[in-house]
Protein backbone atom coordinates (compact mmCIF):
# COMPACT_ATOMS: atom_id res chain seq x y z
CA UNK A 1 0.00 0.00 0.00
CA UNK A 2 2.90 2.36 0.71
CA UNK A 3 4.23 1.66 -2.77
CA UNK A 4 0.90 2.72 -4.26
CA UNK A 5 0.83 5.93 -2.21
CA UNK A 6 4.27 7.05 -3.36
CA UNK A 7 4.11 5.83 -6.97
CA UNK A 8 0.46 6.20 -7.96
CA UNK A 9 1.28 8.24 -11.07
CA UNK A 10 3.53 5.49 -12.43
CA UNK A 11 1.32 2.50 -11.58
CA UNK A 12 1.35 1.34 -15.19
CA UNK A 13 5.10 0.76 -14.77
CA UNK A 14 4.92 -1.56 -11.76
CA UNK A 15 7.70 -4.19 -11.85
CA UNK A 16 6.49 -7.75 -12.34
CA UNK A 17 7.99 -8.96 -9.08
CA UNK A 18 6.05 -6.35 -7.07
CA UNK A 19 2.87 -7.30 -8.90
CA UNK A 20 3.33 -11.02 -8.26
CA UNK A 21 4.65 -10.79 -4.69
CA UNK A 22 2.47 -8.01 -3.29
CA UNK A 23 -0.58 -7.16 -5.37
CA UNK A 24 -1.84 -10.60 -6.45
CA UNK A 25 -1.73 -12.15 -2.93
CA UNK A 26 -3.33 -8.98 -1.54
CA UNK A 27 -6.20 -9.20 -4.02
CA UNK A 28 -6.63 -12.90 -3.26
CA UNK A 29 -6.79 -12.00 0.44
CA UNK A 30 -9.39 -9.31 -0.26
CA UNK A 31 -11.48 -11.78 -2.26
CA UNK A 32 -11.33 -14.31 0.58
CA UNK A 33 -12.36 -11.63 3.10
CA UNK A 34 -15.24 -10.61 0.84
CA UNK A 35 -16.56 -14.16 0.54
CA UNK A 36 -16.20 -14.81 4.27
CA UNK A 37 -18.07 -11.55 4.98
CA UNK A 38 -20.86 -12.53 2.59
CA UNK A 39 -21.07 -15.96 4.22
CA UNK A 40 -21.40 -14.42 7.68
CA UNK A 41 -23.92 -11.83 6.46
CA UNK A 42 -26.11 -14.52 4.91
CA UNK A 43 -26.00 -16.44 8.21
CA UNK A 44 -27.10 -13.35 10.12
CA UNK A 45 -29.91 -12.70 7.63
CA UNK A 46 -31.15 -16.27 7.97
CA UNK A 47 -31.12 -16.04 11.79
CA UNK A 48 -32.74 -12.58 11.92
CA UNK A 49 -36.44 -13.63 11.65
CA UNK A 50 -35.97 -16.21 14.41
CA UNK A 51 -34.20 -13.72 16.67
CA UNK A 52 -36.94 -11.13 16.22
CA UNK A 53 -39.68 -13.66 16.87
CA UNK A 54 -37.84 -14.86 19.99
CA UNK A 55 -37.49 -11.30 21.25
CA UNK A 56 -41.20 -10.64 20.65
CA UNK A 57 -42.21 -13.86 22.42
CA UNK A 58 -40.02 -12.94 25.41
CA UNK A 59 -42.03 -9.75 25.89
CA UNK A 60 -45.03 -11.76 27.14
CA UNK A 61 -44.94 -13.52 30.51
CA UNK A 62 -46.59 -16.80 29.42
CA UNK A 63 -44.37 -17.37 26.40
CA UNK A 64 -41.28 -16.26 28.36
CA UNK A 65 -41.89 -19.06 30.89
CA UNK A 66 -42.55 -21.56 28.12
CA UNK A 67 -39.35 -20.60 26.25
CA UNK A 68 -37.32 -20.66 29.46
CA UNK A 69 -38.56 -24.18 30.24
CA UNK A 70 -37.89 -25.31 26.69
CA UNK A 71 -34.34 -23.97 26.49
CA UNK A 72 -33.35 -24.87 30.08
CA UNK A 73 -33.56 -28.62 29.47
CA UNK A 74 -30.17 -30.34 29.69
CA UNK A 75 -28.58 -31.37 26.39
CA UNK A 76 -29.16 -34.91 25.24
CA UNK A 77 -25.48 -35.64 24.70
CA UNK A 78 -22.39 -33.86 25.92
CA UNK A 79 -19.86 -32.84 23.30
CA UNK A 80 -16.27 -33.93 23.74
CA UNK A 81 -14.11 -30.79 24.03
CA UNK A 82 -11.04 -32.51 22.59
CA UNK A 83 -13.00 -33.34 19.45
CA UNK A 84 -14.17 -29.73 19.19
CA UNK A 85 -10.58 -28.49 19.61
CA UNK A 86 -9.38 -30.92 16.94
CA UNK A 87 -12.08 -29.82 14.48
CA UNK A 88 -11.35 -26.13 15.14
CA UNK A 89 -7.61 -26.60 14.62
CA UNK A 90 -8.09 -28.78 11.55
CA UNK A 91 -10.47 -26.24 10.02
CA UNK A 92 -7.97 -23.43 10.59
CA UNK A 93 -5.13 -25.43 9.01
CA UNK A 94 -7.22 -26.54 6.02
CA UNK A 95 -8.36 -22.97 5.40
CA UNK A 96 -4.79 -21.69 5.59
CA UNK A 97 -3.57 -24.48 3.32
CA UNK A 98 -6.27 -23.67 0.74
CA UNK A 99 -5.45 -19.96 0.85
CA UNK A 100 -1.69 -20.55 0.49
CA UNK A 101 -2.28 -23.13 -2.24
CA UNK A 102 -4.45 -20.78 -4.26
CA UNK A 103 -1.88 -18.00 -3.86
CA UNK A 104 0.94 -20.26 -5.08
CA UNK A 105 -1.26 -21.44 -7.95
CA UNK A 106 -1.90 -17.88 -9.08
CA UNK A 107 1.77 -16.93 -8.77
CA UNK A 108 2.92 -19.97 -10.75
CA UNK A 109 0.15 -19.86 -13.35
CA UNK A 110 2.52 -18.72 -16.09
CA UNK A 111 5.22 -21.23 -15.21
CA UNK A 112 4.59 -24.03 -17.71
CA UNK A 113 6.62 -25.85 -20.32
CA UNK A 114 5.56 -27.30 -23.67
CA UNK A 115 7.48 -30.34 -24.88
CA UNK A 116 7.22 -31.54 -28.47
CA UNK A 117 7.87 -35.23 -29.14
CA UNK A 118 7.69 -37.30 -32.26
CA UNK A 119 6.01 -40.65 -31.79
CA UNK A 120 6.17 -43.25 -34.51
CA UNK A 121 3.16 -45.56 -34.75
CA UNK A 122 3.60 -48.70 -36.81
CA UNK A 123 0.95 -50.32 -39.03
CA UNK A 124 -1.05 -47.18 -39.87
CA UNK A 125 -3.22 -47.13 -42.99
CA UNK A 126 -1.67 -45.40 -46.03
CA UNK A 127 -4.14 -42.47 -46.03
CA UNK A 128 -3.04 -41.20 -42.59
CA UNK A 129 0.70 -41.92 -42.78
CA UNK A 130 2.70 -38.72 -42.37
CA UNK A 131 -0.24 -36.87 -40.79
CA UNK A 132 0.59 -34.54 -37.92
CA UNK A 133 -1.67 -34.67 -34.87
CA UNK A 134 -1.57 -31.68 -32.56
Amino acid sequence: MIYILFNRRQMHQVPDWINSVIFIPYYIFLGAVLFIGLYLLIGKLIKFPFSVSGWILNQFENTRKMLKDFFSKPPVRKIDNSRRAFLTTATAFVSGYAFIGSTVGVLDSNDHEITYKEIKINDLPEEIKGTTVT
